[in-house]
């Protein structure tokens, strides 16, 4: 009898020392487990996301010069500054530069100018065209008009421009 005894004391004190010392120890353990699976995963997805970001990067990084071109494209610019370039550029591709004008439209933030040109060359006037289109300001040409004197051998050119710009 005392060895059934001491046998189901052994038990009941292994059970005991399970429940109170071990058992709190697993919790703990599996609690821990948890929290580590769980900051795994969030490396994981920072780890992706910064791995993303410097492909975005690269991506940028790749366009910069056209970034710049459409910086330079779209940097303000002042409206006297911009006519004297149209008035050198019609001089230096032989046009004469007969009248102008010119109007802000904030709301569109361009810049509309109205010009009216003279030449007794066509291809003047389209190498004119040619450089309005390759210039680096983004520029569009919204209207031409032209009528020929017979008399002076001139052409003359109505050319409306938008010029665009950013603030």
């Amino acid at each position: 009898m005392k060895k059934t005894t001491s046998a189901i004391l052994m038990i009941i004190l292994s059970f005991l020392i399970g429940l109170f010392l071990v058992w709190p120890k697993y919790q703990e353990y599996r609690e821990k487990r948890q929290q580590l699976l769980l900051k795994k995963k969030e490396l994981q997805l920072q780890t992706q996301y910064r791995e993303k970001l410097f492909s975005l990067k690269e991506k940028v990084d790749s366009y910069s010069d056209q970034l710049k071109r459409i910086d330079i494209a779209l940097k303000p610019i002042s409206l006297l500054s911009f006519l004297n370039y149209l008035e050198g550029l019609s001089k230096r591709k032989g046009l004469i530069l007969k009248n102008y004008s010119y109007s802000l439209n904030k709301k569109e933030n361009t810049i509309d100018y109205t010009l009216s040109l003279s030449t007794p060359y066509y291809e003047s006037f389209l190498n004119f065209l040619s450089e309005l289109e390759n210039s680096e300001k983004l520029i569009k040409i919204s209207h031409i008009s032209f009528s020929v004197s017979e008399e002076a051998k001139f052409s003359d050119f109505n050319v409306k421009l938008k010029v665009y710009y950013n603030e």
